[in-house]
């Protein structure tokens, strides 16, 4: 190959290289280390205090609950101290002992009163269940009388109970006294417990027990 002088060789321009791309990187803050730390850290032993942290927690809630009970015991037995101070007080009041006296009075004289009351209110009730000893009564008594002679009436209207004494020559009158007694529709039961005589007069109770 034949090379002219003073003739300039050309050469192929080279194409331009584009820089590489870099990659964007997270912005890390930098954190320090402590080496003499990272030496002595103990992963069983931090295991350990989280542990015993963990089991505190029931036993601290426990004893919450006992400061809590205890300061709610501790108010309620000021409060009835209090209570009671403040009773003391009230009852070592001299106008306060007079007032109790006067207001404890009336209330005997009412208890009294309604108690004699409800008495004459049973008396009155009672009495009325009862048929009065009317003298139509007594004469239907008198005629079963014949043989003898009455000497006392006696009526209980409580116990509606009508007493007969009478007076006969023989004793068996009384009997016989009894006997027609016992047909009278008002009373419920008729009877006697016997007689006493000496032999010319002999005397008897008829107990008469009127119907309800």
């Amino acid at each position: 190959m034949e090379i002219q002088k003073g003739t300039a060789i050309e050469e192929a321009p080279e194409k331009e290289k584009k820089p590489p791309k870099i990659k964007k990187q997270k912005n890390i803050k930098p954190k320090e280390m402590n080496f003499y730390e990272r030496f002595n850290y103990d992963p069983e032993a931090e295991e350990a205090k989280l542990a015993r942290r963990k089991a505190l927690i029931p036993l601290c809630a426990l004893l919450g609950a006992v400061l809590l009970a205890f300061f709610i015991l501790s108010g309620m037995t000021l409060y009835k101290n209090h209570q009671t101070n403040v009773y003391k007080e009230y009852m070592s009041n001299t106008d306060n002992q007079l007032q109790y006296q006067e207001a404890y009075q009336i209330k005997q004289d009412k208890d009294k009163k309604v108690s004699t009351f409800n008495g004459l209110q049973d008396f009155k009730t009672k009495s009325e269940a009862y048929p009065e000893a009317s003298s139509a009564i007594l004469t239907e008594v008198e005629a079963c009388l014949s043989g003898g002679t009455v000497t006392a009436f006696t009526f209980s209207s409580d116990q509606g109970v009508l007493m007969v004494s009478v007076s006969t020559k023989t004793a068996s009158s009384v009997a016989s006294m009894v006997k027609q007694i016992r047909k009278i529709a008002a009373f419920k039961s008729v009877s006697y417990t016997g007689y006493q005589g000496d032999g010319t007069r002999y005397s008897a109770t008829i107990t008469c027990t009127y119907n309800k």
